[in-house]
């Protein structure tokens, strides 16, 4: 079983237990990029700080599997060495994954590439219901395309299929 397996696993049993009651997600410990928090005290915090590794990389297709808590600071480190990077670099370091493409970062690129979730080809969520579902433009294409600025009220980003391009030195 792969590490991001055992990483849902941990996350649906979670789920599971707390299943009628309002959930949020938990970070790290460490500052956020919102203002207060306080809208989620009353929720039970579901757990994805450790969703923060890239997962694969698909060098001929031009692809990556991503977790959605990784800093974008530490996604463009892991890339820029092997040649690439993903079309959209939001300029904020400390943006997530998960947070480019829930709270809509556009950039620089975004007059080539849109917006940073327009280079998302595929979600793995988490939904209200427990369930854990697979986005992409042929599957669940409702929500694939609603996901986008939802910050999180339609489900819980868990992987995220994303296209990358080459760079050089």
């Amino acid at each position: 079983m792969s590490n991001h397996q055992k990483k849902i696993n941990v996350l649906l049993e979670m789920a599971k237990k707390h299943k009628d009651a309002i959930w949020s997600t938990q970070r790290s410990k460490v500052g956020h990029n919102l203002r207060s928090m306080a809208y989620k005290n009353n929720t039970v915090k579901l757990d994805i700080s450790n969703f923060d590794e890239l997962i694969e990389i698909n060098k001929e297709e031009l692809f990556i599997y991503v977790e959605p808590n990784i800093r974008m600071d530490k996604l463009v480190e892991k890339l820029l060495p092997m040649g690439f990077r993903p079309q959209v670099v939001p300029e904020f370091k400390g943006i997530t994954v998960g947070g480019a493409i829930q709270g809509l970062a556009g950039e620089s690129s975004s007059f080539e590439y849109g917006f940073f979730h327009d280079a998302c080809l595929e979600y793995e969520i988490l939904l209200g219901s427990g369930e854990i579902v697979i986005a992409n433009k042929e599957k669940n294409a409702d929500l694939f395309y609603a996901i986008p600025g939802s910050y999180g009220s339609l489900g819980i980003i868990t992987l995220v299929k994303l296209k990358i391009v080459r760079c050089h030195p």
